[in-house]
C-alpha cells in the first residue's frame, strides 16, 4: 500500500495540471478577496470580516475534484498501469484506495494554497479572524470531512467509469 501511495504522490507531484490548479485556485482566491475589497471601499459602511472569505476553499474544492480526478486517474487507466499494478499483486481495493489517498491528498494541498492566499492578502486587507479558535478548528474538520467526501466520489466515478472503458 505504501508503494502504491508513494507512486501516486510522486506522479502527483510531477503532473503539470496539478500545479497549474494550484496556481488558478490561488488566483481565483486572490481575485475574489480583492474584488470584495474593493467593493467594500466603495461603499461606505459595508465591512466585510476575513471570516466570510475564510472557508470558501473548501466550497470550490468540489469542482477541483470533479475536474482534476478523472483526468489524473485516467491516465493511469489508458498507459496501462492499472493492469500492471493487477499482474504484481496488487488488490483492487488497495488500488482505489490509493488512487482515493491521493486524489484527497492533491485536494488538501490545493486548499492548502487557497487558504495560504486568503491569509496572505486577507489579514492586510480585512484585519485577522474574529472567531473563536474552537470554531475555526471545527469548521477546518468541516470542511476536511467535506473534501474526503467529495474525493471520494469523484475518484468512485473516475474509476468506475474507467473500468467499464477498458473491459471493452
Amino acid at each position: 500500500m505504501t508503494q502504491l501511495l508513494s507512486a501516486g504522490f510522486a506522479r502527483l507531484w510531477k503532473n503539470i495540471l496539478f500545479r497549474v490548479c494550484i496556481l488558478v485556485f490561488a488566483a481565483l482566491c486572490a481575485f475574489s478577496l480583492i474584488d470584495n475589497y474593493v467593493y467594500m471601499k466603495e461603499m461606505p459602511g459595508t465591512v466585510y470580516p476575513l471570516s466570510n472569505f475564510f472557508f470558501g476553499p473548501f466550497l470550490l474544492i468540489g469542482s477541483f475534484t470533479s475536474f482534476f480526478s478523472p483526468l489524473f486517474l485516467g491516465q493511469e487507466y489508458s498507459s496501462g498501469a492499472l493492469h500492471n499494478k493487477i499482474i504484481v499483486g496488487c488488490s483492487r481495493a488497495r488500488i482505489y484506495l490509493s488512487c482515493f489517498l491521493t486524489v484527497l491528498g492533491a485536494s488538501l494541498i490545493v486548499c492548502a494554497g487557497m487558504f495560504i492566499t486568503i491569509l496572505a492578502l486577507g489579514i492586510p486587507l480585512f484585519g485577522p479572524l474574529t472567531l473563536a479558535p474552537r470554531l475555526i478548528l471545527l469548521h477546518l474538520l468541516q470542511g476536511i470531512l467535506m473534501t474526503a467526501a467529495f474525493s471520494g466520489l469523484a475518484t468512485m466515478v473516475s474509476c468506475l467509469s474507467q473500468a467499464a472503458l477498458s473491459l471493452q
